[in-house]
């Protein structure tokens, strides 16, 4: 099943989920624990609703929230270096963000 034959109904809570885990943890930069907080929370309920009750295949499930990952872990790299942390901080972050995007190449590539 492609993304082309799923219903309005799967179509428009992937896009809730798109909306609802992007504008949220943007509040990162005006409250880290915050944004942290919704980040979580928003990754963590939302594949009940897309995979069990709303019948969306996993991988496009899976697809989704690779990419909204990625965006979170992009929100922390530049929350890092905006806001001048210290240096052992900045540096696992920044290598943990590294480790992130090699997985998330690695998947891209094998759908692993």
């Amino acid at each position: 099943m492609t993304s082309s034959r799923l219903n309005h109904s799967q179509k428009s809570a992937l896009t809730l989920n798109i909306i609802t885990r992007t504008l949220l943890p943007l509040s990162i930069f005006f409250n880290p624990l915050l944004g942290s907080f919704f980040a979580l929370i928003t990754d963590l309920v939302d594949h009940e609703p897309l995979v069990r009750w709303q019948k969306i295949p996993r991988y496009i499930y899976q697809l989704q929230d690779k990419y909204l990952d990625l965006f979170w872990y992009v929100l922390i790299v530049v929350y890092t270096y905006f806001n001048r942390l210290p240096d052992s901080i900045s540096t696992i972050i920044y290598l943990t963000f590294l480790y992130r995007l090699i997985g998330q190449i690695i998947f891209s590539i094998t759908k692993k």
